[in-house]
């Protein structure tokens, strides 16, 4: 994929010159340029350029000749060459241990091979392998459309350019990633944002190119090409932009077919978490089609957004709050299937076969990717009890109930498991007995009747109080009253309810009621 310094040394001038360090990379290490230079070299040397010196002003000082060596090295240059005969005699040992030690290609050239000579070569040299280059990525070009009019999958597509790059190549988009062979992939999340190209090396020991464009009526898109050689110049940008163009073309062929098949995705689970259907076994082979196993079994998490103004902006982006749910269950490893119900996000979490999946872990990443792009606080209710698809819809009425119980038990973006809320299910099962009714109006009617007559909140108070536990100093602080003051609203709360705050049976119908009155 580049021009090499082995190209430079096979042609004929170059017979007599002398490789005295950087025999390991001069068969890979690529040139962009050739130049001459005596010092300073200051910024004067471009990365991966041919540099040709007489080292002139050197010859009686090593440390200086050191320092000219080190700072062309130092620059990015792909290889010196010393002419050797005049100015310099020969090069000193302090200097070719440094090369040999960093292995920077250090040559020595016969004083009679003219340096113009030298340049005209490897600028042709340059020239021709730019040239032969763009052929080879026209044939690339057409390889893609034949590939594309014959019906192949985008992976095909891939695999060549793979070849012809000599890279490894995914094609990376905030809801999928598109290879052309079997890797771990998670690493790529990290470049999902990109929107620079990029070339740097990788904590992989690797060099990854970024290439950001634009997709067919999608997401952005990143072109990632990961190479072992560490010498492999990049792709330049012109070649990756004629590329890309041929890439789009699967996307606009696919582009309504791929949401016509999410549509219905999406009309299955709605179906299938609301009970809409008779025959479990037709059920059963239509969510295989998803990738629903019948013996798996499911945890129900539900979402709904706290209503701080920008419900409008959660309703209007369901199909992007689902993708978010889903990529956020890919980074985890976790099974799962998103859908919208109306303002509520519904997710499934496939339960391991040792427990329960890291939910919290889930909501918490969730949390912050939509946290990020501005949507509301999300509330959750959770079905901690993995259920099976025939079960799916009890499940999402229990993750329901338990997200309803815990808004008005403890407010918007608080999470509340099923299996935490007994108290409060068993409470408003007894909001509704005859004699549960009876006790209520007997008991907290007065307190009702006096705080809204006197606008003194006794409610409040008692709650405080009770929570509390009865202590008068820290009820007062709490209440930011003066003792007196609590004291005399203690008195008006058991003379209006007729109990005492001191009888535990008393205390019990006081905590009971006011459960019942805040449930």
């Amino acid at each position: 994929m580049s021009y090499t310094i082995r190209e430079i040394l096979s042609h004929p001038l170059m017979n007599k010159i002398n490789i005295l360090s950087g025999q390991a990379v001069i068969l890979t290490q690529p040139v962009g340029s050739i130049s001459v230079i005596e010092i300073p070299v200051e910024q004067f040397v471009r990365r991966n350029e041919f540099v040709l010196s007489t080292a002139m002003g050197c010859q009686e000082d090593e440390e200086l000749f050191l320092s000219f060596v080190k700072d062309i090295m130092e620059s990015g240059a792909a290889a010196l060459a010393i002419a050797v005969g005049r100015h310099v005699q020969q090069i000193p040992a302090k200097v070719l241990e440094f090369a040999r030690l960093h292995d920077f290609p250090l040559i020595e050239l016969p004083w009679e091979l003219r340096f113009s000579d030298m340049i005209e070569f490897v600028m042709r040299g340059i020239h021709d392998w730019e040239q032969a280059s763009w052929q080879t990525y026209e044939q690339l070009q057409k390889q893609i459309l034949q590939l594309y009019l014959s019906g192949r999958d985008i992976a095909d597509t891939l695999k060549v350019m793979a070849e012809t790059f000599n890279a490894r190549i995914w094609l990376l988009q905030k809801r999928a990633i598109y290879t052309a062979q079997e890797q771990d992939a998670e690493w790529l999340y990290q470049f999902a944002n990109q929107s620079e190209p990029s070339y740097h090396r990788t904590d992989r020991d690797t060099l990854v190119q970024l290439f950001p464009f634009r997709i067919f009526n999608q997401e952005p898109a990143v072109l990632v090409l990961e190479t072992s050689d560490v010498s492999q110049q990049p792709i330049p940008a012109a070649i990756l932009e004629q590329t890309v163009l041929g890439l789009n073309l699967w996307f606009k062929k696919d582009v309504v077919f791929l949401e016509k098949e999410k549509r219905r995705k999406a009309e299955f689970l709605k179906m299938l978490i609301k009970g809409d259907w008779q025959d479990l076994e037709k059920i059963q082979v239509q969510a295989s089609q998803y990738g629903m196993m019948k013996a798996e079994a499911y945890v129900c998490l539900t979402a709904f957004p706290e209503a701080d103004g920008r419900e409008g902006k959660w309703l209007a982006n369901n199909h992007y709050i689902e993708d978010i749910a889903a990529v956020c269950a890919m980074k985890l490893h976790l099974k799962h299937f998103c859908t919208m119900d109306e303002e509520y996000l519904v997710v499934f979490l496939k339960a391991e076969d040792d427990g329960l999946p890291d939910i919290g872990l889930y909501m918490d990443r969730l949390d912050k990717e939509l946290h990020a792009a501005e949507f509301p606080i999300l509330s959750w209710g959770i079905n901690d009890t993995a259920a099976d698809l025939s079960l799916f819809p009890t499940a999402y009425e229990l993750a329901k109930a338990a997200l309803k119980i815990g808004l008005r038990q403890k407010g918007p973006g608080h999470r509340s498991m099923y299996s935490h809320t007994v108290i409060y299910r068993v409470i408003s099962q007894m909001a509704q007995d005859g004699a549960m009714n009876e006790l209520m109006q007997a008991t907290m009617e007065p307190l009702l009747a006096y705080s809204q007559n006197h606008s003194l909140d006794l409610i409040q108070t008692l709650t405080c109080f009770i929570n509390c536990n009865r202590n008068v100093s820290q009820t007062a602080r709490a209440l930011s009253l003066q003792r007196q003051s609590l004291l005399y609203r203690i008195q008006k709360i058991e003379t209006l309810t007729q109990r005492s705050l001191s009888n535990p049976d008393d205390l019990f119908v006081l905590q009971l009621c006011l459960k019942v009155l805040n449930r």
